[in-house]
């Protein structure tokens, strides 16, 4: 006999997928940031000083939004920064 243990449960089915849809998504974003960094100076006739702030742009985002969703996680916790777990029923 074999004990399958469940990934997730029917009710968590669908945050899981669009969480790991959206990581998925964000990996390709940050992936392809090199590769648009190079056409952007071709195109745009860019200087490769003046398309550093593309990636300049991405990593101060990361910065800046750190301390607001940290000022957030600590108010009001990390269960409404992402999937809410319901709290269990009572009988």
């Amino acid at each position: 006999m074999t004990n399958k243990h469940k990934l997730t449960t029917k009710e968590f089915l669908m945050p899981f997928i669009l969480i790991t849809s959206l990581f998925f998504l964000w990996g390709i974003a940050h992936g392809m940031i090199d590769t648009l960094d190079k056409h952007f100076q071709q195109i745009l006739h860019l200087k490769k000083w003046q398309s550093s702030f593309i990636q300049f742009s991405l990593y101060g985002a990361y910065f800046c939004m750190a301390l607001p969703a940290g000022y957030f996680m600590r108010r009001f916790g990390y269960l409404l920064g992402g999937i809410k777990i319901p709290p269990e029923e009572k009988k």
